[in-house]
C-alpha cells in the first residue's frame, strides 16, 4: 500500500489513527507518538478477539504543504525502530530483524 495524501493537519490524522476502534478481528490497545519535524511516526498496539497482540506503526510525512501517511505492521520489517521496547514481550515474534533493531535504537540512546 503506497503513501495517502490530503488537506488533514498532522494533529487530525494522528486523533484519526489513535481512536479505540475495532476493525475486523483487532482493536487497538494502545498508541505512542514519535514526533518530528518532517516525519513522524504513531505507534499502535492492537489486540486481536483471540487474544493476540500484535505491532503496528503508521509513518506520517509532509510534502508540498499536504501531511500524509502509510501504515506498516511488524512483519514488514518498517526501518523505524523508536517501538516501545516493553511490547516487544507482549506480542509474538513477526520479525526477529526487526526486534534486534528496536533493542539496539534504545541500547544507544541509554
Amino acid at each position: 500500500m503506497g503513501w495517502t495524501f490530503g488537506k488533514e493537519t498532522l494533529p487530525k490524522l494522528v486523533e484519526r489513527h489513535s481512536k479505540q476502534e475495532t476493525v475486523e478481528k483487532w482493536f487497538l490497545v494502545t498508541h505512542s507518538i514519535h514526533l518530528g519535524d518532517v516525519n513522524s511516526i504513531l505507534w499502535r498496539l492492537h489486540k486481536g478477539t483471540d487474544g493476540k497482540k500484535y505491532i503496528s506503526c503508521i509513518l506520517y510525512q509532509i510534502d508540498g504543504g499536504q501531511w500524509g501517511y502509510n501504515g506498516y505492521c511488524e512483519s514488514s520489517y518498517p526501518y523505524y525502530f523508536s517501538c516501545p521496547l516493553e511490547w516487544l514481550d507482549e506480542c509474538p515474534v513477526t520479525s526477529s530483524e526487526w526486534r534486534d533493531g528496536v533493542r539496539e535504537y534504545h541500547r544507544k540512546r541509554r
